[in-house]
């Protein structure tokens, strides 16, 4: 039996998939060539050097993403976020169950000025918007049917907490904005309140 080489001629790979090895062949599926991908460099500084510029007040990260977050190798095949990594190489590690988040809501953003120390629910808290089935336009704000009037409400130490009903949309959403504030910044781990 013949055991078939990655057919990049460089290679000396076995075989995995459409004639290269396991790398070029996942290659060939992310970027459509075998050959692409991003430069490597000698340490994670100068990675994040590179792959970071400047936009408006953000820092924005150009790399490699997982959907959702900026990912930078930091050694041996491990990888970690970006922003985290910058959090990090400015403040130190971070405490146990706290994340950096992004007070600008750009989640490709790895200036540290734009990050806070929050627990995951503080996080999750911190969103850039209402939800996809809100009809107000306004994040902890809806409509009273029966009473014909905006109610604000806002999640406080895990429960959906009702802040007053209100004639005014825009007064309504003040209300949930700075009730989400108050009981978001207040906080051992926020540097900046």
């Amino acid at each position: 039996m013949t055991i078939l080489a990655c057919g990049i001629n460089s290679c000396d790979r076995k075989h995995f998939g459409r004639g290269y090895c396991r790398r070029h062949y996942y290659k060939w599926r992310k970027y459509g060539d075998p050959l692409a991908g991003g430069r490597h460099y000698e340490t994670p500084e100068l990675s994040f050097a590179a792959r970071t510029r400047p936009v408006g007040d953000c820092l924005l990260w150009t790399g490699s993403t997982n959907g959702t977050y900026g990912m930078i190798a930091i050694g041996q095949g491990r990888e970690q976020y970006a922003h985290v990594y910058a959090w990090e190489r400015a403040n130190g590690p971070l405490p146990e169950g706290i994340m950096p988040d992004h007070r600008c809501h750009n989640k490709l953003c790895a200036n540290v000025e734009h990050l806070r120390l929050a627990t995951k629910k503080q996080n999750a808290q911190n969103v850039t918007g209402p939800r996809v089935d809100n009809t107000s336009g306004y994040l902890g704000v809806s409509w009273d049917k029966t009473r014909q009037k905006w109610i604000a409400y806002a999640s406080i130490d895990g429960k959906m907490k009702n802040l007053g009903r209100f004639d005014d949309v825009e007064e309504a959403a003040r209300v949930a904005r700075e009730a989400r504030l108050k009981h978001y910044t207040h906080n051992d781990h926020d540097r900046s309140a």
